[in-house]
């Protein structure tokens, strides 16, 4: 496949986990094998929805644009002239090396950080506070007040966060083997971040941002966070982006797989496309970034 660019058609409790409330030019396959990709993709790439082809329809209202994006800590670029596009109703792998911009991104969807230059929309709306009751937010490392158990997290949430759905989250939280009278206070890493999980997914909004949400935990409980994902996720259609270095666990997930390097896009397609052409997305990743 070869496309012309990249235009795919409470650490602080909860604040920024949620969207409002107080918790809150592709190489070819040859160049790519033998001489690696270039450092970053000049132009924009479209991933169509599937189905589809590119084309006025397919990218007139993408999930999230960000046209000529640059923003700057410093000397430091975090994100370099990135130009993206991704369709509506696809799980996308948001992947890369730390300081590739993944987390920087997912900040400017929310609003949390603004671009020097160009223009980001998410939903066909500028992020902020409007846009983000329709999204979910899981931030990296995100944790949940100690005082509480899980019941009265689920409790909290139906109060306070658009389209959460108490049924869904009692669901998962069975599926994830969660006590609902165990407060965060005594939770393994593991099972704080499945309860994090639940109270992202378990809404009703077309828009989920999940940054790392399998950094640091066991196996065992990443494998359950990935088949609720998978059974939750299947329901209906979203729009999940999910950054992540376990590839090999979430490569199931994905639809269609961006790579970031240097705050640009290097790498993007549908990810049976990919697979096809350049194997496995660790093995894809692997070739990117060696040397």
């Amino acid at each position: 496949m070869t496309t012309n660019s990249s235009d795919f058609g409470p650490t602080n409790p909860p604040a920024s986990m949620n969207s409002v409330g107080p918790p809150a030019g592709v190489p070819d396959s040859a160049a790519f094998r033998s001489a690696g990709p270039p450092a970053r993709m000049p132009d924009p790439a479209v991933v169509p929805p599937t189905g589809q082809s590119a084309g006025p329809g397919a990218e007139s209202e993408p999930a999230v644009s960000l046209q000529g994006v640059t923003k700057r800590y410093g000397d430091k670029y975090a994100i370099r002239d990135m130009n993206l596009k991704l369709p509506r109703g696809r799980v996308v792998g948001v992947l890369g090396p730390n300081g590739s911009g993944k987390s920087t991104m997912f900040r400017m969807l929310m609003g949390l950080s603004r671009p020097d230059v160009g223009e980001v929309k998410v939903l066909g709306r500028n992020p902020g506070w409007e846009a983000n009751g329709s999204i979910a937010y899981l931030p990296d490392r995100a944790r949940w007040y100690a005082d509480h158990t899980v019941m009265r997290a689920f409790t909290w949430a139906q109060s306070l966060l658009p389209g959460f759905n108490l049924d869904s989250a009692l669901r998962l939280a069975k599926f994830m083997n969660i006590d609902l009278d165990m407060r965060a206070s005594a939770m393994s890493r593991g099972q704080e971040a499945r309860l994090m999980l639940i109270l992202c997914i378990a809404r009703s909004v077309p828009l989920f941002l999940l940054d790392e949400p399998f950094s640091g935990i066991d196996v065992m409980s990443r494998e359950r966070i990935i088949e609720g994902l998978i059974e939750h996720m299947s329901e209906s259609e979203r729009t999940v982006l999910i950054s992540t270095h376990e590839i090999q666990e979430a490569e199931s997930l994905f639809d269609t797989v961006v790579f970031l390097q240097d705050g640009g896009v290097v790498l993007a397609g549908d990810a049976d496309e990919l697979r096809a052409e350049y194997g496995s997305m660790y093995a894809t990743m692997q070739k990117l970034y060696r040397g």
